[in-house]
């Protein structure tokens, strides 16, 4: 096992050779040592950033919980406490090997916080995949959704989402001969996106959101993006960014009821459980009692007839208009008591359909990912985090300044929901607007689920950027040793 701080061939204390620095040291101190092995190399003093951005750079990620202790703890923190680690170490064969950078124990008790390096030869091939269309640490990339093949179209006669997005990117000039689009967040907000072909910056910028009214647009593509990102379902992570605590709070809550998504058609009345107070029987008893009614008027109009039979000519004709227009009223006060009644059904219907009990964020989305793909929005074979990509591609490239444009339907909705969902539930109100948003509703739902399943599986990554960045700005140097 190679001892901390040793790089082959160099003294206990060099692990900075590793990157081959020129450096003339000279002395700075005595030392006074009485066996062999107490003698060290002298440690390199740093940029804290310029190292962290460089390993970052070379694919090494932020540790959660070694830069928290270390933000809290500062120079009490443990030495070997691990700040960068390499991206597989997911694996639970390689735990606690493969970190890349961590704390040492000091040579001075001078206020410096000092480090070491684990430099492996595997780390330097990733020179061999480096190039100019790789990202910076804290960037990321999305692409544009590609068009669907024909095999993959529900509805081959209609313009699907990704058709959408191509005619939206095609009539901007700025993203015209773009594939992708890369972005960083200033302020924990995206508020400009270089515009790339073949993943190689193509020299033009833009500011997305700029024409929208609503100040929720930028938040909500960031915090989309950065949980798309994060779930490696994207190019590079958004360090730089933790998602805002209203957010959060309002992504972990249960807040669309499942009679809402039966009444919208998202949902089969098989697949919902019970919610509505009308009983089983009710259409049936309801459907009997109008053919005994039908019957007994039959019966009536049968036995009228026979008796203007026996009347004279005048007389049953004078009875003929009298029934007639009897029967006439009858049937308009079937209708109107029918359709009194058809009222009330909904009207019980719809408020059963709002109390009713409310299903998980997951469950919605894969609900709307259903009905996306029988409406022929996406193909067959679509996942929730390639709608969800597409989605947040058209929320850029659809800056039109009418209010029915899909990117500005989308964060109504987003708003809306928000909103209801932290002050007590969904009112009727909400329901009748989303009879109007079911499109943006379906599409709004794909993006909190992603961000929902961000919160609650990876939560530590958004808080592991946010503490680099205060470790960061804690310690300028630090000595690498």
């Amino acid at each position: 096992m190679v001892e901390e701080g040793r790089v082959h061939g160099f003294l206990r204390g060099g692990s900075w050779r590793a990157f081959h620095w020129k450096r003339l040291i000279v002395g700075r101190k005595l030392y006074r040592i009485q066996y062999e092995d107490e003698l060290r190399e002298p440690p390199a003093e740093v940029d804290f950033q310029e190292l962290v951005h460089f390993l970052l750079d070379w694919g090494a990620v932020p540790d959660s919980t070694g830069l928290e202790k270390l933000r809290s703890g500062g120079l009490w923190t443990p030495a070997g406490t691990v700040l960068l680690r390499k991206s597989d170490e997911h694996d639970e064969t390689r735990k606690h090997v493969d970190w890349v950078l961590r704390t040492t124990m000091p040579d001075d008790s001078d206020g410096i916080l000092s480090l070491t390096i684990k430099w492996s030869r595997d780390l330097t091939d990733v020179a061999q995949v480096r190039g100019v269309s790789s990202l910076a640490p804290g960037w990321g990339r999305l692409k544009q959704p590609k068009l669907l093949e024909a095999g993959q179209k529900v509805k081959p006669e209609q313009l699907d989402l990704a058709s959408r997005v191509d005619e939206l990117k095609n009539a901007n000039k700025f993203s015209m001969d773009s594939t992708s689009f890369r972005f960083q967040t200033e302020d924990n907000l995206v508020l400009k996106v270089f515009w790339e072909k073949d993943h190689i910056e193509s020299g033009l910028s833009s500011v997305p959101f700029e024409t929208f009214e609503s100040p929720t647009a930028a938040p909500w593509f960031t915090c989309c993006s950065s949980a798309l990102l994060s779930q490696s379902h994207g190019d590079g992570v958004l360090w730089a960014y933790d998602v805002p605590t209203e957010i959060r709070t309002f992504v972990r809550k249960d807040s669309i009821p499942c009679g809402v998504m039966v009444i919208l058609g998202w949902l089969s009345e098989t697949e919902a459980p019970h919610w509505s107070s009308d009983k089983e029987s009710s259409p049936r008893s309801y459907g009997i009692s109008m053919a005994q009614r039908h019957a007994q008027r039959f019966q009536a109009q049968m036995a009228a007839e026979r008796l203007e039979a026996s009347m004279p000519p005048e007389q049953a004709r004078i009875h003929r208009m009298n029934r007639q227009a009897a029967e006439r009223q009858e049937q308009h006060n079937d209708m109107i008591t029918s359709l009194a009644q058809k009222r009330e059904k909904d009207e019980r219907r719809t408020k059963d359909a709002v109390g009713s009990p409310r299903m998980s964020t997951k469950a919605v989305a894969e609900g709307c990912l259903a009905w996306l793909i029988e409406q022929g929005e996406v193909g067959r074979d679509s996942t929730l985090y390639q709608v969800a990509e597409a989605i947040l591609y058209l929320m850029v490239v659809d800056q039109s300044m009418s209010e029915e444009g899909e990117s500005r339907k989308i964060v109504k909705v987003l708003e809306e929901w928000q909103s209801w969902a932290l002050v007590g539930g969904m009112k009727t109100q909400q329901l009748n607007m989303l009879e109007d948003y079911k499109l943006a509703f379906c599409f709004a739902a794909v993006l909190v689920a992603v961000v929902q399943e961000h919160v609650t599986t990876t939560g530590g990554v958004g808080r592991a950027g946010v503490d680099m960045l205060e470790c960061l700005r804690l310690w300028r140097k630090v000595r690498l040793g």
